[in-house]
């Protein structure tokens, strides 16, 4: 399994940056021009890079008032928008969770933020972007999770040390890695908010009559059953080569 380990350590760690955009930051303000720019901005960061994705509740709570709030934009800003939306859409950059309707949240100013909330509190988040009085309100009910960024789009520093976690594509571990943590740390990331999942090795089929094959047939196992376990119901697919016999 350790060549496996060497591989997704150098190449695949924060392959997924699951970030939540609460409805402050699709507020309109024709006043301040610099509100657009930097919300164009941030769509932009998370369309250009491979790992931003957008996660949502499966009831299309926060589906629709990113909706509703883009309609509120002036006309040229908002097809800006509904332009970037919709690549982000068509590239399956948004990701449907479900929510948990035990796990509650406490917003007093807008109801609509208790969707993302909820799914900050339920589900592997890495980012929550918000603005304005949201955003200390959100850094208050998400208090104590760890490896969650709360982000202030109206911070320069914030917004550029996020779009920084965007543009990190390789991680390498300082010594020998346990299997928990590479599975914690790499593994679930990835497999979370991945329908399907495909892994190309050509040394899987080559190995099957080797001695060395119950270290490729155990690592299929343990990757199958994490993918089982925690991903989204999907297709699991392993493609592999084979080196005919003489």
């Amino acid at each position: 399994m350790d060549f496996l380990k060497k591989t997704l350590t150098r190449f695949l760690a924060d392959m997924l940056v699951p970030t939540i955009l609460l409805p402050s930051v699709l507020t309109a303000n024709p006043d301040n021009r610099d509100s657009f720019y930097q919300l164009l901005e941030l769509l932009k960061n998370l369309e250009r890079t491979v790992i931003g994705v957008i996660l949502v509740d499966d009831g299309n709570r926060i589906n629709n008032y990113i909706n509703e709030g883009v309609k509120e934009w002036q006309q040229e800003d908002k097809k800006k928008l509904q332009k970037i939306f919709k690549q982000l859409r068509k590239n399956k950059r948004f990701v449907s969770v479900t929510l948990d309707d035990k796990i509650e949240s406490n917003c007093s100013q807008n109801k609509l933020c208790n969707s993302g909330i909820c799914i900050a509190k339920q589900h592997l988040t890495k980012a929550v972007v918000a603005r304005q009085d949201c955003h200390p309100c959100a850094i208050t009910q998400l208090a104590g999770i760890s490896a969650l960024e709360v982000v202030n789009l109206d911070d320069e520093k914030s917004t550029e040390d996020f779009y920084g976690i965007l543009e990190k594509f390789d991680r390498v571990f300082p010594n020998r890695v346990k299997l928990e943590q590479f599975e914690e740390e790499i593994i679930l990331p990835i497999f979370r908010y991945s329908k399907n999942i495909k892994i190309y090795d050509r040394y899987v089929g080559r190995s099957i009559l080797q001695a060395n094959a119950k270290k490729y047939k155990s690592m299929l196992e343990w990757l199958l059953k994490v993918f089982a376990d925690n991903s989204r119901q999907g297709i699991f697919e392993v493609y592999c080569g084979f080196k005919p016999q003489n």
